[in-house]
């Protein structure tokens, strides 16, 4: 009795570090199947960023849907972004609507894309 207990007081950190390699294999796959897009939005006539505008990701079979808007920088970023073909709408008061038809995302990549704006 004295020889099993040893045993099974042995054999549960073994187990317990096998779980947690299991747990850090399964996160750094997660992380792998993450995917970003990031870009900047400016003006067509200097290039300057603009803020505050307003884009618009539909996926193609439209079962996604995100909105995100850029920063002071221009710079936006979209975190968790299921891999696909995305319709991309930019809109800012004082700017014509940009449209983009068809932005394919990759699985588990990081993905940039920038985009310039005509004043209305």
């Amino acid at each position: 009795m004295k020889n099993l207990l040893i045993m099974l007081m042995l054999a549960l950190p073994i187990a317990t570090l096998a779980a947690n390699e299991d747990k850090q294999k399964n996160t750094s796959q997660e992380a792998t199947a993450v995917t970003t897009l990031e870009g900047t939005i400016g003006d067509v006539s200097n290039y300057a960023p603009l803020s505050n505008v307003t884009l618009t990701l539909t996926s193609h079979d439209a079962d996604v849907k995100k909105v995100v808007k850029t920063n002071e920088e221009g710079k936006f970023v979209v975190k968790s972004l299921p891999a696909g073909i995305y319709k991309v709408k930019f809109e800012k008061k004082g700017y014509e609507t940009g449209n983009y038809q068809s932005l394919t995302i990759r699985e588990g990549t990081r993905n940039s894309f920038g985009f310039l704006l005509f004043e209305d």
